[in-house]
C-alpha cells in the first residue's frame, strides 16, 4: 500500500509563513533596540548624577577647608594676645581672661550680619542678579557700621560695668581690664564690616579671600602687639589697640574687594539704561514707589532675619555661660576639667562648622536657581560628609583620652574629672557634626524664625537640667549631659524640619516624579 505524501504548503502558504516570521524578527529586533536605548539612557543618567556628585564634592571642599582655616583664626589671634600679655604680669593676663569673654560675647551676638548675608548674595547670585546682591550687600555693611557704632559707644562708657560684672577686683586688675575693653571698642565698627563682609564672600562662595584677609590681620596684630605692649609702654592696652587697627586694616581690605567685584554687585538693573528708563516711566507706572516699597520689605526681611538668629546666638551663647558657672561652683578640678574639654569642643568645631559654611551657600544657590531636588542632594552629601567626621573626631578622642588632655594640664585631680565625663564628649561628636551641618542647611533656605524657637526649646531644657546638677549633686557628668541633651534637642527639632513635607526643602509632587 502506497503511503499517502505530505501535502507541502503552497507558494502563498509559505510565503504567509515567512511574513509572520519576519515580523517576530522586525518586533524583537525592536524590543532589542528600546532595551538598549533604555540602558543606554540608564547609563547616561547614572554618569550624570556621578559628575554631578563629583563637582558637588569639589565644591565643598572648596568652600570648607578655607573656612575651617578662617575660623580657627579667632582662637589664634587670642592666643598671640595670651601670649604677649602674659609677660606683663597676673594682673594684666587676669584682665585680659575677663575681658576676651566680654568682647567674644559682644562680637558674636552680631555674627548674624554674616549669617543673614550669605543666603542673600548667594541666592541673588544664583540668579544672576547684581543689583539684588548689591543692595544685599549696602543694607548689611550700613547695618554693621551703624551697630558697631552702638556697640562701640556701649563698650567704651561700659567698660567699667563690665569689668563689675565679670568680677574683676578694684585696683590696679579693673584699671587694666577697663583700658583693654575701651581699646577693643574702636575697632567695633570694624569688626562687625568683617563679619557682613565674609557672609557676602560666602555667598560668592569665595572663601579663601576672607581666609587671606584674616591670616593678614593676624599677622598684621602680632607684628604690633611687641611694639605697642613693650616698646611703646602701652601693655594691656596696646593689646587692644592692636587689634582694633588690624581690624580696621581687614575692613578697609574688604571693602576694596568688594568694590572690585563688579561681576556680582552690579548688573543689568544698575545700568545707565535701566536707570533711564525707569525715570522716564516712574511718573507712568509708579516704578519709584515700587522700588521703595520692595526695598522697604527687604529691610524689613533683613531685620527680622537679624533679630531671629541674635535671639538664636544670645540663647547658645548664654546656656554655654550658664554651664561654666555650674561647672565653677563644683571646684577648681571640675571647672578646670571643663574648660578643657570645651577645647575639644571648639576644635572640632572649626571643622564641622565649615560644613555648615558650605550649606549655608550651596544651598541658597540651589534654590535660588530653583533646583529643589539639588538642594536636597547637596544637602544630604553635607550630613554624610558631617556624620563621618564626627565619629572620626569620636574616634580620635577616644584613642587619644589618655594623651591629649594632658597637653593642657598634668594635674591628676583635673585628669580625673576630666575621664568621667569623656565617654559623653566623646558620644557627642556625631551628634554635633549633624546639628551644625543641619543648621547651615536651614540658614541657606533663610528659616531663621524656626531656627530660633528650636534654640530656644532646647536651651530651655539645658537649663532645666543645669538647675538640678547641685541639688541632685550630678557633679560635672550632669553639666555634660545637659549640654548633651541641648545638642540632642537641637538634632530632633533641625531633623524635624528638614525632614518635614511642610518643611522649606520638601519637595514638590512634580519634583518627586
Amino acid at each position: 500500500m502506497a503511503m499517502a505524501r505530505t501535502p507541502t504548503p503552497s507558494r502563498d502558504v509559505r510565503r504567509a509563513f515567512g511574513i509572520r516570521r519576519r515580523s517576530r524578527r522586525a518586533v524583537q529586533g525592536r524590543k532589542t533596540s528600546e532595551t538598549g536605548r533604555v540602558r543606554a539612557e540608564a547609563s547616561s543618567a547614572d554618569a550624570e548624577r556621578e559628575k554631578r556628585g563629583s563637582k558637588r564634592d569639589a565644591t565643598i571642599l572648596a568652600i570648607a577647608w578655607p573656612a575651617a582655616l578662617s575660623l580657627a583664626s579667632d582662637p589664634l589671634l587670642s592666643a598671640v594676645d595670651t601670649a604677649y600679655v602674659g609677660r606683663i604680669g597676673v594682673d594684666a593676663l587676669g584682665a585680659l581672661g575677663a575681658d576676651a569673654a566680654v568682647v567674644a560675647f559682644a562680637f558674636t551676638a552680631f555674627s548674624f550680619l554674616g549669617t543673614a548675608t550669605t543666603p542673600e548674595v548667594a541666592q541673588a547670585c544664583a540668579r544672576q542678579d547684581g543689583a539684588a546682591a548689591t543692595r544685599a550687600m549696602q543694607r548689611a555693611s550700613i547695618t554693621s557700621v551703624a551697630c558697631g557704632a552702638v556697640l562701640a559707644v556701649a563698650m567704651g562708657y561700659g567698660a567699667g560695668a563690665a569689668a563689675d560684672a565679670m568680677g574683676v577686683d578694684g585696683g590696679g586688675m579693673r584699671t587694666l581690664a577697663v583700658g583693654y575693653l575701651q581699646a577693643r571698642a574702636m575697632g567695633a565698627p570694624a569688626a562687625l564690616f568683617n563679619c557682613a563682609a565674609q557672609g557676602a564672600f560666602r555667598g560668592m562662595q569665595d572663601t579663601r579671600t576672607p581666609l587671606a584677609v584674616v591670616v593678614a590681620s593676624n599677622g598684621l596684630n602680632a607684628l604690633l602687639d611687641p611694639w605697642l605692649i613693650f616698646t611703646l609702654g602701652r601693655g594691656v592696652e596696646g593689646a587692644g589697640e592692636a587689634t582694633a587697627i588690624a581690624e580696621w586694616c581687614a575692613a578697609i581690605t574688604y571693602a576694596l574687594l568688594l568694590w572690585r567685584r563688579k561681576d556680582v554687585f552690579g548688573g543689568p538693573a544698575d545700568s545707565a539704561e535701566s536707570r533711564e528708563i525707569v525715570e522716564n516711566d516712574a511718573e507712568d507706572d509708579g516704578t519709584l514707589l515700587q522700588d521703595a516699597k520692595k526695598g522697604w520689605e527687604e529691610w524689613k526681611e533683613f531685620a527680622g532675619a537679624g533679630g531671629a538668629v541674635m535671639m538664636r546666638t544670645v540663647a547658645l551663647l548664654g546656656t554655654r555661660l550658664f554651664a561654666t558657672s555650674v561647672a565653677t561652683h563644683l571646684g577648681a578640678a571640675p571647672v578646670a576639667a571643663h574648660q578643657v574639654a570645651m577645647q575639644f569642643w571648639n576644635f572640632a568645631s572649626f571643622f564641622v562648622d565649615s560644613l555648615a559654611v558650605a550649606g549655608q551657600s550651596m544651598v541658597a544657590v540651589s534654590i535660588g536657581m530653583g533646583d529643589m531636588p539639588e538642594a536636597r542632594e547637596v544637602s544630604k552629601r553635607l550630613m554624610q560628609v558631617g556624620l563621618g567626621l564626627g565619629i572620626g573626631l569620636s574616634v580620635l578622642y577616644g584613642f587619644g583620652s589618655s594623651t591629649l588632655p594632658q597637653l593642657f594640664t598634668d594635674n591628676e585631680d583635673v585628669l580625673i574629672s576630666f575621664r568621667d565625663i569623656l565617654p559623653v564628649l566623646v558620644l557627642m561628636q556625631p551628634l554635633n557634626a549633624l546639628v551644625y551641618v543641619l543648621d547651615g542647611v536651614l540658614v541657606g533656605t533663610k528659616d531663621y524664625k524656626f531656627l530660633a524657637i528650636a534654640m530656644l526649646i532646647s536651651c530651655a531644657a539645658t537649663v532645666v537640667i543645669l538647675e538640678e546638677v547641685g541639688p541632685y549633686d550630678l557633679g560635672l557628668w550632669g553639666v555634660w549631659v545637659g549640654l548633651a541633651v541641648l545638642m540632642g534637642g537641637r538634632l530632633a527639632t533641625l531633623a524635624y524640619r528638614y525632614y518635614a513635607p511642610s518643611g522649606p526643602l520638601a519637595l514638590q509632587e512634580q519634583e518627586v516624579d
